[in-house]
Formats: structure tokens, sequence, C-alpha cells
């Protein structure tokens, strides 16, 4: 959520600079456009976190005897 505002925050004010000064910065002021921008970058975040958690929750633990990889053995 704060990434989102964030985000669109940041994007309106290259906007404005784009407008003042007349560069060519391809980023408008449509704010209609950034905030479906700033969605689609939730909704991506959300399903990277959504793909981790669910990544971690299905994965099996390790046995308890195991040795961590890497390590010599004692």
């Amino acid at each position: 959520m704060i990434g989102g505002l964030l985000f669109l925050i940041a994007v309106l004010i290259i906007g404005v600079i784009n407008d003042r000064m007349g560069m060519a910065i391809p980023i408008n002021l449509r704010i209609a456009e950034n905030i479906w921008s700033s969605v689609l970058l939730v909704i991506f975040i959300g399903f990277s976190i959504a793909g981790l958690w669910w990544k971690v929750e299905t994965t099996p633990p390790s046995e308890p005897g195991d040795p961590a990889p890497g390590l010599p053995d004692e």
C-alpha cells in the first residue's frame, strides 16, 4: 500500500517537472493512468509476497539429524 502511494507521488512529481520544463520524459499527469499503474504495482507486489509465502509454507522442513550442506561432519 505504501509502495503504491509512493510510486504514484513520484510519478506525479516527475510529470509536473516534465510539464514545467518542457522535457520529453515519457510520463504524464494523467492521474487515471498513474493510479492504474500504481494498482498494478501493488497487485504485482502482493502476488510476489503471496508466492513466497506459499513456497515457504509448502516446502517440507529439513530433517533434524541432517547436517547443514557445506559443513564438515563432526
